[in-house]
């Protein structure tokens, strides 16, 4: 994802920073609360949709879907190269991935 947002950083950009006041605006926000179900759905299923809420609120999983997704912006947009999205994408990609995984019991 983060590749294809950087191989079309001007429109990325447009989209991200640029869209305010157009259908546009809530570009991210939306592949963020998709993300927030998604998560929603996977805890639910480890923990129970009564008990999810004892290990993670609905607000805190957007809050970190928020920060992650937004990360990997800044790695698309301050990137100079294939080479460094790739290594920096993983960076925060790994570093998010070890925190789900506490959150998820692994």
């Amino acid at each position: 994802m983060v590749l294809y947002f950087f191989e079309h950083k001007d429109v990325f950009e447009l989209l991200v920073f640029g869209s305010y006041g157009t259908k546009f605006n809530n570009f991210l926000d939306e592949i963020i609360e998709r993300e927030d179900k998604n998560h929603f759905e996977i805890l639910s299923m480890i923990y129970g949709e009564d008990h999810v809420n004892d290990v993670i609120t609905n607000r805190g999983i957007h809050l970190i879907n928020h920060a992650y997704f937004y990360a990997l912006s800044e790695v698309a947009v301050h990137s100079k190269s294939i080479e460094e999205v790739k290594l920096n994408a993983t960076l925060i990609s790994e570093f998010f991935n070890e925190g789900w995984k506490k959150i998820r019991g692994i």
